[in-house]
């Protein structure tokens, strides 16, 4: 009966409305480490649900119990029982991570498989909406898992790190800010329930809470900022914008915690990277000791104090002292009780040796090595090289003259203006061979608009040749020698109107590049090429390039050569011949921006696409839908573009039917 009465209970678990959000019986979760053993062999403890993975968040905070209790026998016990989905795959369905509450949990459970990065695996569906939402590391911030986030840290987690689904992903410090908001509105409010990780929502009304949970957020939060999270709108999410800085406006604390992170970030790199013992002290007691930075300042702190009584035993047993105090005398002539007379002496860090004259503790006259290598030999004067020596350059001696240990010698001041003119003629190379490389990359621009210009001027004649084609055959019916050779007549005037339009309008183009080019070589300086990347102009795909041919303002076309209206639109409302009316797209520059704008000189809606190349190499594109209206224009901006860009248009009378439009344009 007692068998029958649980797995009633667990079905209605499965089966009932709130079924994922109902915890399983508390005794399942607490006793004996044997008895619970027992339990799950006999069956009693329900199993990983294996075709209703929604409905497993009553496990995974099951499990979650048993993981921040420590219970490693438990929780192994369970997986192995999970036949039905796969020991491995539950590893990656329960959040091990995110609920230890120990480094040495976390690496057990990161031993048999649990990840700490982005989950994998198939994207499940709750209410529409993916639960692989979400990291290990966003998990243990979830739970308010204070000793969970720290192990992740240790561990070397990506703190900027966001899940595989990112659509409206949160990195961890604003997911942190996301949780604390939660839990301040919830007043200290104490309540059974499932651990903020084990659902689809930890921040919904089934996750337990506690009054100490806010407590621990400050701490994660103290932790996430001290451990490198950035804290500005730049580091935000795609689509969440939030300013830490901002947010943190009206909490003092955590205002004191910002103001003070140029001093922190000071404090350690004078800890760790300039071995300052006083930095490493003050950085301790400034930090939290589960952050990165309050990790390493402990480390280096243990490092530098052990150091530090090592070298005191070793000043301790010196026979007499040094003036400098970062050298230990390794001799026994003495007078006074500083170094005199001859001796040796070796610096701190064991790498440097002077064998030499000493007097009233200072070096007066000797050799200096380092790491065994003699470098300088002669005389000294208050501790540095001064005077006329034997230096060693590549392993060879020669004669030098020191001055505060720097060669003022006239061979040492040749070396350096070879280095120098070394340095300049590489330079010179680099320089010249970027040169090269935008005059080939000008040489291929102009080469691609002298195509650009041939296959236009084809297409004119072309353009011609149709509209003379189709006036002939409309007339074709007329009857009379009169009235043919007048409309012959008619045409070749209106031929010959049409050649010379096109004509006047190949020289001003002609001379606008011409007058562009000539302006942009002398803006250059002498000996270099010109880098201008402008075209007023830039030549776009087939959908939008093509213009009309020009034609005289006095006598119109035949009515086979005026441009399409909306009532030639087809069934769809799509107009694919729009090249005579569609912008072909202008760049602008500004200080740091490029802009592309696209003008509609059709009598009907276009529906454009604008791409520009990245710096990267990369293609970034924009949509518009604009109207018909007088010179109306659709435009795009970028601050990270190379100048390069590509516009498509295509006729589409209705916004609704955009995309079908666009469907019909070749590579759109």
């Amino acid at each position: 009966m007692r068998l029958l009465s649980i797995w009633s209970a667990g079905i209605a678990i499965f089966l009932g409305g709130c079924a994922a959000t109902t915890p399983l019986p508390a005794d399942m979760s607490s006793g004996p480490d044997d008895v619970l053993i027992a339990r799950i062999q006999r069956g009693e403890i329900p199993l990983f649900p294996a075709y209703s993975e929604t409905d497993g968040a009553p496990h995974r905070s099951m499990v979650c119990d048993w993981v921040h209790q420590g219970r490693r026998d438990v929780v192994a016990a369970w997986l192995d029982q999970n036949h039905h989905a796969g020991r491995d795959n539950i590893v990656q369905k329960v959040p091990l991570l995110a609920c230890v509450s120990s480094e040495a949990d976390y690496q057990h459970y990161k031993r048999m498989g649990a990840t700490n990065a982005a989950y994998g695996g198939k994207q499940w569906d709750h209410d529409g909406a993916p639960w692989w939402i979400t990291t290990s590391l966003h998990d243990a911030i979830s739970n308010a898992n204070v000793e969970a986030v720290a192990a992740h840290l240790a561990d070397r987690v990506d703190i900027e790190g966001l899940p595989r689904y990112r659509t409206t992903a949160r990195r961890p410090l604003e997911h942190a800010l996301e949780i604390r908001h939660f839990l301040m509105q919830r007043g200290g409010q104490s309540r059974a329930g499932l651990w903020p990780a084990a659902g689809f929502n930890p921040m919904g009304e089934y996750v337990r809470l506690d009054p100490n949970m806010l407590k621990r957020m400050d701490r994660i939060l103290r932790i996430l900022m001290e451990s490198g999270a950035h804290t500005t709108e730049s580091a935000a999410a795609s689509g969440y914008k939030v300013s830490v800085q901002q947010y943190y406006r009206s909490e003092p604390e955590f205002a004191r915690l910002l103001s003070q992170g140029d001093r922190v970030h000071q404090l350690h790199n004078n800890c760790l990277y300039a071995d300052d013992l006083a930095s490493c002290q003050q950085l301790v007691a400034i930090t939290d000791p589960l952050s990165k930075k309050g990790r390493d300042a402990s480390k280096q702190l243990a490092s530098l104090e052990a150091e530090q009584d090592l070298w005191s035993k070793r000043l301790a047993r010196q026979a007499c002292s040094l003036v400098e105090t970062d050298w230990v005398y390794l001799s026994s002539a003495c007078r006074n009780r500083l170094a005199d007379g001859k001796g040796q002496a070796q610096s701190r860090n064991g790498k440097a040796v002077f064998n030499g004259t000493f007097r009233a503790g200072t070096f007066v006259e000797g050799r200096y090595s380092r790491e065994g290598k003699p470098l300088y030999e002669g005389p000294f004067l208050n501790g540095k090289a001064e005077g006329v020596g034997i230096c060693w350059s590549q392993g060879q001696p020669e004669e030098c003259r020191m001055v505060q240990w720097k060669r003022v010698d006239a061979l040492q001041q040749q070396r350096d203006e070879q280095a120098r003119q070394r340095e300049q003629a590489e330079r010179d190379r680099r320089e010249q061979e970027e040169a090269q490389e935008r005059g080939r990359r000008i040489a291929a621009e102009d080469a691609r608009r002298a195509r650009d210009r041939a296959a236009q001027e084809a297409s004119d004649e072309r353009r011609q040749q149709r509209a003379m084609s189709t006036a002939l055959g409309n007339r074709s019916s007329e009857s009379g020698l009169e009235s043919t050779l007048h409309f012959n007549e008619r045409m070749e005037q209106i031929r010959r109107q049409g050649m010379a339009d096109i004509e006047r309008a190949r020289t001003q183009q002609q001379q606008s590049e011409a007058r562009k080019t000539t302006r942009d070589r002398n803006s250059q300086p002498p000996g270099q090429v010109n880098t201008s990347r402008q075209a007023s102009a830039r030549t776009t795909s087939p959908a939008s390039t093509a213009t009309a041919a020009p034609r005289s303002t006095a006598t119109p076309l035949p009515a086979a050569t005026r441009p399409p209206t909306t009532a030639s639109a087809e069934d769809d409302g799509c107009l694919t011949s729009v090249g005579w009316c569609a912008g072909s797209g202008q760049l602008l520059e500004t200080a740091s921006t490029y802009t592309v704008r696209v003008t509609n000189n059709c009598p009907h809606r276009l529906y454009t696409k604008i791409c520009m190349e990245m710096k990267d190499g990369r293609q970034s594109c924009e949509s518009h839908g604009h109207t018909s209206q007088q010179q109306a224009s659709a435009s795009y901006n970028r601050t990270d573009a190379s100048g390069r860009f590509t516009v498509r248009s295509v006729g589409s009378v209705q916004s609704g039917k955009d995309w079908v439009c666009s469907a019909k344009v070749s590579g759109w």
